[in-house]
């Protein structure tokens, strides 16, 4: 009996073990979903009253738990029954990260009137509802990843990695959200104080916002490449063969980055001639 506990114990303590090696490994290679996640998350907070701001982050949260866990749940049984078709969705969510990442780019050097948008005020039933439809996306792709992370394990060390993967990187995010969009108060209430140093210290806060804003708008669309053109390096191996010279001679990081952004311009590109040509038949 203590033999077949303690065999038990060994068991449970491997399979966390596996489970943590496996979701450092997940963590990294969505961390460009997650970058976007948090820049979008922390965009679309914008517009909301002060003293709704953190209720309003609380319901994303668990609608964001929510979306992860039934996510969890259909992934594990495509593992299960169709474990091909994992690799599918990993080029897939490859395919979408570099098409959103290209056309961040595009739309910064070349921007243009969206004439079609919406400028209707929106309630804040509509920035959580849209706030959870992004996020739906967003954590499709990031449990993808964290599922193609996990390789070939067991279906109980499959299930761990995207449990701690969904539940760790979704506080993480919008616990970072919280913090970004209280940097005004807090700043605001530190230049309130007679101390100089406060009042200095309180102007930082309230000038970082934004800039911080910016810079995780940058980092998610680098990363969001570099996630991209490494699926597609790894899980084509026509691909993996064209640019193994590419490989030797500028590194693995850099060529990943430069795949993710050719794939990403040639989805935009086939994107535009499909628009094109629809409008040129419906004119």
């Amino acid at each position: 009996m203590a033999a077949s506990l303690f065999a038990l114990l060994d068991d449970i303590a491997s399979l966390m073990d596996d489970v943590a090696a496996l979701s450092k490994v997940a963590a990294q290679k969505t961390a460009g979903v997650a970058g976007d996640d948090l820049a979008v998350g922390a965009n679309q907070m914008q517009g909301l009253p002060p003293h709704r701001e953190l209720p309003v982050i609380w319901r994303i949260t668990k609608g964001s738990l929510l979306n992860k866990l039934w996510l969890l749940v259909a992934l594990l049984a495509i593992a299960y029954f169709l474990p091909a078709l994992i690799t599918v969705l990993l080029i897939l969510g490859a395919a979408y990260l570099a098409f959103e990442g290209a056309e961040k780019i595009i739309e910064k050097f070349f921007p243009h009137a969206h004439d079609n948008e919406d400028t209707t005020p929106q309630t804040e039933e509509d920035k959580i509802r849209g706030a959870l439809r992004t996020d739906l996306v967003l954590s499709t792709e990031l449990m993808v990843i964290a599922m193609g992370a996990a390789g070939d394990s067991s279906l109980g060390t499959k299930a761990g990695v995207l449990f701690a993967v969904g539940i760790g990187v979704t506080f993480v995010i919008y616990g970072i959200v919280a913090l970004i969009i209280r940097l005004d108060d807090m700043g605001f209430a530190l230049m309130q104080r007679s101390s100089t140093t406060a009042q200095q210290f309180g102007r930082v806060l309230v000038n970082s916002a934004p800039k911080i804003l910016r810079v995780l708008a940058v980092v998610g669309t680098v990363a969001m490449f570099l996630v991209a053109g490494g699926i597609v390096v790894h899980d084509i191996p026509v691909i993996h063969h064209a640019v193994e010279p590419v490989i030797h001679a500028l590194g693995t990081t850099l060529t990943e980055a430069l795949v993710g952004v050719v794939f990403g311009l040639i989805l935009v590109l086939f994107k535009t001639a499909f628009s094109t040509a629809k409008r040129r038949l419906t004119a």
